[in-house]
């Protein structure tokens, strides 16, 4: 039913039936990506990352090696949400911090537009040494 709803452009319908199956067996990772999503479709970004936020506090113990894909996923994820509100240096400190994260994505976060982190910086300088730092990590 969900995809149909997406397909038929009905994002509260399909927000709705995510929330129903998340309710249903919160135990799926892939419950609450979906509802994630679908709060981000509705324009809902905070609650999006909320959702996403929450489910990683559900996470007890070491995340196992055949999930850690994903989880990385999620956490960029949710940095490209947080980047959406114009959060990019609070969506990169996050990423920082955690570890597994793939290291490849995060030069856009790194390298962003100069007039929206820091309109006199050292532009020229400062990406060479993002570039530097991404390919020595």
């Amino acid at each position: 039913m969900a995809f149909g709803q997406v397909q038929m452009r009905d994002v509260q319908g399909f927000q709705e039936t995510r929330h129903q199956l998340l309710t249903l067996k919160p135990t799926h990772r892939q419950h609450w990506m979906a509802y994630a999503i679908a709060q981000h479709l509705n324009g809902s970004r905070d609650l999006a990352v909320q959702v996403l936020n929450t489910y990683e506090g559900t996470i007890e113990g070491e995340i196992p090696a055949s999930e850690k894909y994903e989880h990385s996923e999620m956490l960029l994820y949710r940095s490209s949400i947080l980047e959406e509100e114009g959060k990019a240096q609070v969506a990169l400190a996050e990423l920082e911090k955690k570890k597994g994260v793939r290291r490849q994505p995060l030069a856009p976060l790194r390298c962003p537009c100069p007039q929206s982190v820091a309109p006199h910086a050292d532009v020229g300088g400062q990406l060479a040494r993002d570039t530097e730092r991404l390919f020595l990590e």
